[in-house]
């Protein structure tokens, strides 16, 4: 039978009665049309048939999604009811050729066939066999991507908490670096004094050092106190030389108990010494407790 305008479209029948994706009604047109002699689509369908048993070898196992159960089900009685309305079948010695050659095809005792050439042709049916075995790979991908994503989740978070440790870290050497500005300030002044705080009976380790910036009246304070207990807070004095005490505010210490407080000196008073209690949380109007470091001005 010669059918020279329509050889690409039965070379694509045969090779999709090859991979079995033909109709029913579809392959036993196909069978009929083999059954009528024509030897170039038997020779197509013998090539297709042995290059479909080379990729069902070489092809990776890939499970199937779940709902393909249920189309597969679906398609098949759609293919047993159109069966019901076929009168016509191939000639009994081509049929009976047929057959044995698709239980050839599908016994699983069938050595690998052998592997054809098919020059630089492409067909449609080995691009959809290559799309079907790339769904496979990516489906096996989608697996692993949850995992994956669990993982730069947590990567993620400790990431975040280390962002967080150094963001926090920063802004304690911004405090520091500011303290130190003021410190040197003071020291670049000309008119500066310095009163030097030791550590008294209730905290021997204390220390501490008020700069004096006397051309502004103004103090900073640094020291080193034990870390206040919780409701507590140091608070800073100016002893006068009548031996008051009136307060220079509440001092703000880190949590290794660093103190750094900068205050005006009020400028009608006569001031003797500096001193640093421990006091309830929110300062004192009078010292409350014993006195933790003291110094003379001299």
């Amino acid at each position: 039978m010669k059918h020279e305008l329509d050889k690409e479209e039965f070379q694509e029948k045969a090779a999709l009665y090859a991979l079995g994706a033909l109709s029913q009604l579809e392959a036993r047109a196909f069978e009929r049309h083999l059954a009528e002699g024509c030897s170039s689509c038997e020779r197509d369908l013998v090539e297709f048939e042995e290059v479909t048993g080379t990729l069902s070898f070489d092809s990776p196992a890939v499970t199937p999604p779940a709902y393909l159960r249920d189309a597969l089900l679906a398609r098949i009685d759609d293919e047993v009811r159109t069966a019901g309305f076929l009168n016509q079948s191939p000639k009994a010695e081509h049929s009976g050729q047929l057959m044995s050659r698709v239980v050839r095809t599908a016994s699983p005792e069938k050595a690998a066939p052998s592997r054809s050439t098919f020059g630089t042709v492409i067909l449609p049916w080995a691009a959809a066999a290559s799309l079907a075995i790339a769904v496979g790979a990516l489906l096996f991908a989608l697996s692993r991507t949850g995992r994956d994503v669990d993982n730069l989740r947590a990567q993620l978070d400790d990431t975040n908490i280390r962002l967080s440790k150094v963001a926090s870290d920063l802004a304690r050497e911004r405090v520091k670096l500011e303290q130190v500005v003021q410190v040197n300030e003071v020291l670049m002044v000309h008119e500066h004094r310095e009163i030097l705080l030791a550590g008294q009976p209730p905290a021997p380790s204390s220390s501490g050092t008020v700069y004096w910036n006397v051309q502004k009246n103004r103090w900073v304070l640094t020291a080193d106190l034990p870390p206040p207990p919780k409701g507590k807070v140091y608070q800073l004095w100016f002893v006068t030389n009548k031996n008051e005490t009136i307060s220079a505010g509440v001092i703000a210490t880190d949590e290794s108990g660093r103190a750094f407080r900068a205050t005006d000196v009020p400028g009608d008073i006569a001031i003797a010494a500096a001193a640093i209690t421990l006091e309830p949380e929110g300062g004192s109007q009078q010292p409350t407790m014993p006195i933790y470091t003291m110094g003379a001005a001299e």
